[in-house]
């Protein structure tokens, strides 16, 4: 799992930093997954005339919002509340 992972046959204490490493990972892969879902919100209901749909397709979404390398470094660092990611040194 994105190269943390634990033996099952080895026992752990609660406090092992390798068990640490693992409920950090999971805890920030769910609060960015939380940040994606409202992000995608924001950027749905910023379009009024979707709002009477109940799908909007793929090819339209593309259409209607870029998506390259650019906008998705913008929207990490907004994420992180930075304007510069050497901000977060």
């Amino acid at each position: 799992m994105n190269g943390i992972s634990i033996p099952l046959k080895e026992k752990l204490e609660v406090d092992d930093k390798r068990v640490m490493d693992l409920i950090n990972f999971a805890n920030f892969s769910v609060t960015l997954s939380d940040w994606g879902i409202l992000r995608a919100r924001q950027v749905f209901e910023s379009v009024p005339e979707w709002n009477l749909l109940k799908v909007v397709s793929l090819e339209d979404w593309q259409k209607k919002f870029k998506n390259d390398l650019k906008t998705s470094l913008v929207a990490l660092k907004n994420y992180y509340g930075v304007k510069e990611f050497s901000d977060l040194l």
